[in-house]
């Protein structure tokens, strides 16, 4: 059931650019399942950025952090917005998150 359910087998047809945004205290979805994806979806050539905040299923919201919501937005004004921001498509974990 998780297999038949799991995003794995629909990364490769990801031709959108992507922003994941992963909770690092995330119990359902730990970090590595992002990371995952990400790699799936990147192995097409798609563009994809992957940003962590302290936060998950488990509590905290990534609507909070203000990294979240300032990669979220250049994300967006890159690839939505197209008025010529420039945004380099790699990981940033928030500025508030503990390593």
């Amino acid at each position: 059931m998780l297999a038949k359910s799991s995003p794995a087998s629909v990364l490769s047809k990801i031709s959108a650019p992507t922003l994941l945004v992963q909770g690092q205290t995330d119990s359902l979805f730990p970090l590595s399942e992002a990371n995952a994806n990400a790699a799936g979806i990147a192995a097409t050539g798609t563009p994809v950025k992957v940003t962590w905040f302290p936060g998950g299923h488990d509590g905290g919201s990534p609507s909070d952090d203000v990294t979240v919501q300032q990669q979220t937005l250049g994300w967006l004004n890159q690839y939505a917005a197209r008025d010529g921001v420039t945004n380099d498509a790699s990981f940033f974990p928030s500025a508030t998150a503990e390593t």
